[in-house]
Parts: structure tokens; C-alpha cells; sequence
């Protein structure tokens, strides 16, 4: 086991999908913990297509794609004891194989708080708050799953974490205001970027167009950017995401394709690859963030990594990535970010700024630095002599 003299930390790394997919996010996080060198790392991994149910943390094992230790040691008996009650049971075996366990998702840690040994979550998003921005029943099930799981933790086994980080100070606040998660619980590390992979493609920017890069809904705010891209036709916006859902034209993605038909300042792009992405990220005046609510979103940092600056809403996370860098608008308001992109105007000397910003404050280094502090931290704390 860890301890003081340098041995390697043991740590079960528990993570989903729904942690950003692109290169920025979802299997580029679990790398960063897998290539450090004082760490020895497992990956539990969530798929999206995994059913949610009672048997959640049996499921979470008998589909995972790695995994060193549990294979050999846990898998032949969770398959043998196939009820929750037994199932809670054995997770007592995490003891022998691990010094922290990290998960990213709350639905597990109802299994999780039978062992004595250390748990750590990362919320990246509060159930609670997700919830009223809820538009489609798909989704409104799996939130509400997830806030039923979310209260059960946080106001019944709240003393079984040893610690919560929260994404933002956003989700902080959240924790705090929705279920008075104690100050000293909870701990702010951002999330982080690999400013090698994100970086400048030019140091010429064209700088002749506004981009959009995310879901068309209305919680990501695109109602408000649509009714703004209809009005400012002497800008030019560039617009990418994934316009099909199930093989057909959403309601949002046929009003776009109406209206890059009718006015020649849209374009769209689909399904392109990361080396474009950071191509159109590096060329824009600025990203657009419209979300009417976004507890920390990779794109953000994506942006500002490649040099660009970033139109944020007021309900995001991302207020406390552009810090002077940038603009902000009042959330779920086309007057206010209509102005917002009307009156941004910035040097030349932003572009470096910016960049330098994600490297001091949100690169993976950084971001890893943190983790690793509070690892031993924690376990420090937990650790008898």
C-alpha cells in the first residue's frame, strides 16, 4: 500500500462516456491518470449503452474493457453472487487491492460506501440544477435516475466521501445551496486540457467568422444563437455539430439548414476531425458558449487553447475560464448576446493571453498536480500508523 516514502498510490479510476467524447475529454481523462508515474492506476469504464439499474455496480464490472486487478480477483466472485445484498458485500474486497477509489459518476457509490477505504467523486454537473434544463424524456429519465442516486448520497452518506471535487466554483455552489454540502467537503479542481494537442494551426488567423461547436437545443442555448445568426447577417458564424439524431433532421438542425439556405453567412459542418476542429477554433474572432446552463464545458478550454477567446453565458462554468478574456452574456437572453458579439473588440495580444491562461491555470498538468495532491491528502488521512 501508499505511503509517505514513495510507493505508488493504488487507485480505482471510475469514469462514463458523458465526459466529453472528443480528443479533449472521456479517453484522453483516463490516459491522464494511466501515464503517470506515481500512480498505479485501473480504469472502471462506463459505455453509454449500459442499462442503469438495480445491479448498476455488477454491470459497471462485468463490462468494463480494462482492468487489471478485479478481473482476476473480484470478477469470478461478483458473478457467482449476483444480488445487490451480496454484491455490496464484496466490494469489501476493494480493500486488499486498492488505497482511493475515484469515481466520476454517483450512481455506484451506494455500493462504494460499505468499504472502508477512501472514496473520492467528481461531479462534473448537479442533478438537482440539470434537471429544470431537461427538454426531451430521454434524457429526463436518466437525470432524474441520476438525482435519485445524487440526494441518497449526498444527504444520507454524505460522511462515507472523503472528499467531492466540483468541476467550478458553479457546482460548488450547487452542492452547497441544493443540499448544504459542508464548504470543507468539497474541493475546485478544474477540469484540463493537453495544451499539446490543442494549440494554434496558424499564426495568421483569418479571424472572419463567429463559431458554434455543440449540441443544437435549447439548453446549450441555441435557440438564442439562432435568433441572433437571423439578425447579425453582416456577421458570418460557422456552426459544427452532429445535425442527425437517429438517422433524421432534428427540429433545431432543420431550422438551420432553412436558414443557411436563405442567408449566406452560415455554414455548417458535421462529423469533422479533431485536426479541423482546432483548424475552425484557431481562424474564429471568437467561440461562442451560449448554454443556459453548463457547469464546465471542454469547449471552452479547447478554444482558448488554440488562441481564441470565448462568448460565455452568465449560468456557466466558463465565466471562470475566460477571466478577462472574453465576454459575457446574461443566460437564455438573444438581446444580450446579441450585444455581446456587437461589441467584443480585442488586441492582437489576446490570442497568446488566452493561450497562456489554459497553460498556467487549466492544463492536464495542472489539473493532475491537484488531483495527485488531493490523493495523498486523502489518504493520508485515512492511513492508521
Amino acid at each position: 500500500m501508499w505511503n509517505v516514502r514513495g510507493a505508488k498510490m493504488r487507485i480505482l479510476l471510475i469514469h462514463e462516456d458523458s465526459v466529453a467524447k472528443r480528443a479533449s475529454g472521456s479517453t484522453r481523462y483516463a490516459e491522464y491518470f494511466l501515464n503517470q508515474e506515481n500512480l498505479d492506476v485501473d480504469v472502471l469504464h462506463k459505455g453509454p449503452a449500459m442499462r442503469v439499474g438495480k445491479n448498476t455496480f455488477f454491470s459497471f464490472l462485468l463490462n468494463m474493457p480494462h482492468i487489471r486487478g478485479l478481473n482476476e480477483t473480484i470478477l469470478p466472485v461478483i458473478r457467482y453472487y449476483r444480488t445487490r445484498k451480496h454484491i455490496r458485500d464484496k466490494v469489501k474486497l476493494l480493500e486488499i487491492l486498492y488505497d482511493l477509489i475515484h469515481s466520476n459518476t454517483v450512481h455506484i457509490v451506494d455500493y462504494l460506501s460499505v468499504s472502508e477505504k477512501p472514496t473520492v467523486i467528481t461531479f462534473h454537473g448537479v442533478a438537482a440544477t440539470e434537471c429544470k434544463y431537461v427538454t426531451n424524456l430521454e434524457k429526463m429519465r436518466t437525470e432524474y435516475h441520476a438525482l435519485n442516486s445524487e440526494k441518497n448520497v449526498l444527504t444520507k452518506k454524505i460522511d462515507k466521501l472523503a472528499k467531492i471535487v466540483a468541476v467550478s466554483d458553479l457546482i460548488k455552489r450547487e452542492l452547497q445551496s441544493e443540499y448544504n454540502v459542508p464548504a470543507d467537503k468539497i474541493r475546485v479542481i478544474h477540469n484540463g486540457i493537453d495544451t499539446e494537442l490543442y494549440k494554434p494551426t496558424t499564426d495568421d488567423p483569418t479571424g472572419d467568422y463567429f463559431l458554434y461547436v455543440g449540441r443544437l437545443d435549447k439548453r446549450k442555448g441555441f435557440y438564442e444563437l439562432f435568433d441572433v445568426m437571423k439578425k447579425l447577417q453582416d456577421k458570418k458564424f460557422v456552426v459544427i455539430s452532429s445535425i442527425y439524431k437517429y438517422g433524421k433532421l432534428s427540429k433545431y438542425s432543420r431550422a438551420l439548414c432553412d436558414l443557411s439556405k436563405k442567408q449566406n453567412n452560415i455554414m455548417i459542418k458535421s462529423n469533422i476531425s479533431d485536426e479541423d476542429l482546432k483548424r475552425y477554433y484557431s481562424n474564429a474572432i471568437a467561440t461562442i458558449l451560449p448554454s443556459r446552463y453548463d457547469p464546465f464545458p471542454y469547449t471552452v478550454l479547447e478554444s482558448m487553447a488554440c488562441g481564441t477567446p470565448c462568448i460565455v453565458s452568465s449560468n456557466s462554468g466558463s465565466v471562470e475560464a475566460i477571466g478577462e478574456y472574453g465576454a459575457v452574456f446574461r443566460a437564455g437572453s438573444s438581446t444580450s448576446l446579441k450585444k455581446a458579439i456587437e461589441s467584443l473588440s480585442y488586441p492582437d495580444t489576446w490570442r497568446q493571453e488566452v493561450r497562456k491562461r489554459v497553460e498556467n491555470l487549466f492544463s492536464v498538468d495542472v489539473f493532475m498536480s491537484k488531483i495527485l495532491s488531493l490523493y495523498k491528502e486523502v489518504i493520508e488521512e485515512h492511513t492508521v500508523y
